[in-house]
């Protein structure tokens, strides 16, 4: 009875080893293909975040290009602007100029500012 109590302790762990091991054998055939296809997604969605990345790495550098350029052309019209401001003030002193000087006796002023401003001008343009 011992010998037969001892195959019944020994059965006992190899029945549980047997099952554990087609349960595990089941479960690969079931699960198997879900995980595969889990893991080709995951695959692809890396693939995507990656592009991703790539494509909003390329749009922070071409939008700090352009906000470069966009500095680089401010700066040149404000340059511009104060060299057309420095023109127009010398255009309204020499405006200024014409306008104080006095008309000749009997002509009428609109006539004389007007003389007055094409000779200007032709003074201007002379070389």
């Amino acid at each position: 009875m011992n010998l037969l109590a001892s195959w019944k302790w020994l059965a006992l762990p190899l029945m549980a080893a047997l099952l554990i091991g087609l349960g595990a054998w089941c479960s690969a055939r079931v699960y198997r293909p879900q995980l595969d296809a889990l893991r080709q997604q995951l695959a692809e969605s890396r693939h995507g975040a990656e592009a991703s990345l790539l494509a909003l790495q390329k749009q922070n550098a071409a939008v700090i290009d352009l906000e470069a350029r966009a500095a680089e052309r401010a700066r040149q019209g404000e340059l511009l602007q104060a060299r057309a401001n420095q023109a127009a003030r010398q255009d309204y002193t020499a405006a200024a100029r014409v306008m104080l000087e006095p008309p000749p006796e009997g002509v009428d002023a609109c006539e004389a500012a007007r003389r007055a401003f094409a000779e200007e001008l032709r003074r201007e343009r002379t070389p």
